[in-house]
């Protein structure tokens, strides 16, 4: 079954939605969007130096440092990974006179979006300002993942994952119903396949729709944590390979270097090579062939209603 992501964007080319959406390419990443995400980085790491939170650039953002020592050219976000005391941290640090006025800080137990990541939000650049339309919306933000331990027993490990990977699974299904996102489920009208898709996801997202949607965030996390800071292994239970799919050796992530990123320099977890053979496969320094390249650059305006009216395209 195709991505939900991949339907949309399809869809998202006809001209019925394609005025729905704001589109950008490399230019755009390279000399808009990248470089006020790189400032909102160095922002993020005067901060944490401050306040002696640890942290280390990861996933796109860590492959960028190491293969091209800044960011991949078709990249438009950046990762970081914090141990699980660092939310209520980075929560106090923002509060800050000087971070308040250009920062926010804002957590999956807290939003009212379907996240797994929270996120390092700038109060004063978004995707609008830098396309030059503020209707388009989108704030800039890094993602901030947590980096939890893992059991040594080999029996708690594996229903821990198994619980974890489920739990994930029916929480970002919810991302599917109409209150989260109403334009997919309109988009739906015209498309079989993604109606399917949806339905499918749906029933998928029963038990998180029962439970309601910050009940279950905070279940997955207590399933994906552990107390004990001291085992042999931790992983990224969010992150894109999921609990099982993400644990290394606590070596990996247990000290920083620094890493040359865009002519600064940022802390990377010491087993670099570890994670990212681990994380891309170990030809990760080769780029992928150009038919592969790239993402597709697209996000929902803001005032998507408005326009789907016609009230700017009339």
């Amino acid at each position: 079954m195709k991505k939900t992501s991949q339907l949309e964007f399809v869809i998202s080319q006809s001209k019925k939605y394609k005025q729905l959406y704001v589109y950008y390419g490399i230019e755009d990443l390279k000399n808009k969007i990248q470089p006020a995400l790189l400032q909102i980085l160095i922002d993020f790491d005067k901060m944490c130096k401050k306040h002696s939170i640890y942290y280390v650039i990861t996933a796109g953002t860590l492959l960028g440092a190491v293969r091209e020592k800044g960011f991949i050219a078709w990249d438009d976000d950046i990762d970081v990974l914090v141990k699980p005391d660092a939310y209520g941290k980075i929560r106090e640090a923002v509060k800050e006179k000087e971070l308040s006025q250009e920062y926010d800080f804002i957590s999956p137990d807290t939003s009212n979006e379907i996240a797994l990541d929270a996120k390092f939000v700038s109060k004063k650049i978004s995707l609008g300002t830098l396309m030059g339309d503020e209707k388009i919306g989108h704030p800039l933000y890094i993602d901030v993942l947590s980096i939890e331990n893992v059991p040594n027993n080999f029996f708690l490990k594996s229903i821990k994952g198994i619980l974890s990977n489920l739990f994930f699974l029916s929480y970002t299904s919810l991302r599917c119903l109409r209150k989260y996102d109403e334009l997919l489920n309109v988009m739906a009208k015209d498309s079989k396949e993604l109606w399917l898709n949806l339905m499918i996801r749906k029933m998928v997202a029963i038990p998180a729709i029962i439970l309601g949607k910050h009940r279950t965030y905070k279940l997955l996390m207590k399933i994906s944590s552990y107390a004990d800071n001291v085992t042999k292994y931790v992983t990224v239970p969010l992150g894109v390979l999921h609990y099982k799919g993400e644990i290394q050796c606590r070596e990996v992530f247990e000290t920083s270097v620094p890493m040359e990123f865009e002519n600064h320099t940022f802390p990377a977890p010491k087993g670099y090579l570890e994670y990212l053979n681990n994380r891309y496969g170990s030809d990760y320094m080769t780029p992928p062939p150009k038919s592969e390249q790239g993402i597709k650059c697209f996000q929902k305006r803001a005032d998507w209603k408005e326009i789907l009216k016609g009230k700017y395209y009339e």
